[in-house]
Formats: C-alpha cells, sequence, structure tokens
C-alpha cells in the first residue's frame, strides 16, 4: 500500500478485502497494527487491511479469544463474511465455524463461549462498534488503546474533549488526548 511521497507499507489483507481492491486506483482501508510479543519482548509487527470497518472489529474482537493468532483470525474472514460468522457465533453453529481451516471443534466452541454475548449485545467492551455520529471519536479511541493506553482512561478524556471542543479530525482527538494522558 502506497501513502503518498513514495512511502509505502506492506499490509495483510483479506480475500474481501483484495477484490474490493482490485477495480479501485484510491481507496480507504481501515488498518490495524498488531505488535507481536514473545512473552515480555516486541518481536515485530504485522498491518491488517480491511475494507468494511465491522470487518476490523470483528479482526480485532477474534484476536482477543484464545488460540485465535492474526493469521487464524484473517483466514476466518476469508472464509466467511462478517454476517456469517457472527450468525454462526450468535446461532451456536460450530459445523460451520469448525469448517474454517484452522478452527477445530474445541476452539469453534472457545469462539461461540467467548463471543456469543458480545455479538447479542452489538459491541464489545474493549473494541468500539461504530457510530456514524462519532467514528472520529472512535478511531481516536482504537489508536490510543493501540498505543497502551487503558479503554477507560481515554473512554473520560475523549468525552471531555468531544463536550469541551469543536474537534474535527482523528488527528486532533489524539493530540488533546495525549496531552491530558
Amino acid at each position: 500500500m502506497e501513502i503518498g511521497s513514495g512511502m509505502g507499507f506492506e499490509v495483510q489483507i483479506t480475500l474481501t478485502t483484495y477484490n474490493f481492491l482490485k477495480e479501485k486506483s484510491d481507496a480507504l482501508i481501515y488498518t490495524y497494527l498488531h505488535i507481536k510479543k514473545d512473552g515480555q519482548t516486541f518481536s515485530g509487527y504485522d498491518i491488517f487491511g480491511f475494507s468494511e470497518y465491522e470487518d476490523k472489529i470483528l479482526f480485532v474482537q477474534l484476536l482477543d479469544v484464545s488460540g485465535i493468532g492474526a493469521n487464524t483470525a484473517r483466514l476466518m474472514l476469508n472464509a466467511l463474511s462478517y454476517s456469517e460468522i457472527r450468525r454462526a457465533i450468535i446461532s451456536e453453529d460450530e459445523r460451520t465455524l469448525s469448517g474454517i481451516k484452522g478452527i477445530g471443534p474445541k476452539t469453534a466452541k472457545r469462539l461461540i463461549l467467548e463471543l456469543k454475548d458480545k455479538m447479542l449485545k452489538g459491541s464489545d467492551a474493549d473494541v468500539p462498534i461504530l457510530k456514524a455520529e462519532n467514528k472520529i471519536k472512535e478511531d481516536a479511541l482504537i489508536a490510543l488503546i493501540t498505543l497502551g493506553y487503558q479503554r477507560n482512561n481515554v473512554m473520560k478524556i475523549l468525552n471531555t474533549i468531544e463536550s469541551k471542543a469543536d474537534v474535527k479530525s482523528v488527528e486532533d482527538f489524539i493530540k488533546l488526548a495525549l496531552r491530558s494522558l
């Protein structure tokens, strides 16, 4: 992915995103920086890109499930759409989930156990779901959580910033939040 000025990044994408990009010369991609750790040491990172915001959110939710790594989460999104994965989890369809490469019966049960309530509620405590009216704030929240800040602290600060300032970009939210963190 080239971002201008000759600078580019290698971005891991799903087949859905690939098909979306195939016809475009310019596109918006939602990215997630996945930092790899071996115990307490940093061992590298990967950037994952998604054409749909809901795919990115699901990807991050899948990473929170024990036994699901970044490549397995990406394989899941290659095999099934966001709505198919969500439907399989909510309806406790272990067969559909275990039909995905890298997902066995035990992992399918764990996916259902750990994500069903989150899917039914339509939100997740750690990963905000997109709301059109505050997408800028949501993107800032995700960025700051990715940097290692605690969700509760970040939310309080972002809510304060939102009520006191006329913030027009993610960058403005992040700059003002970092001053308070």
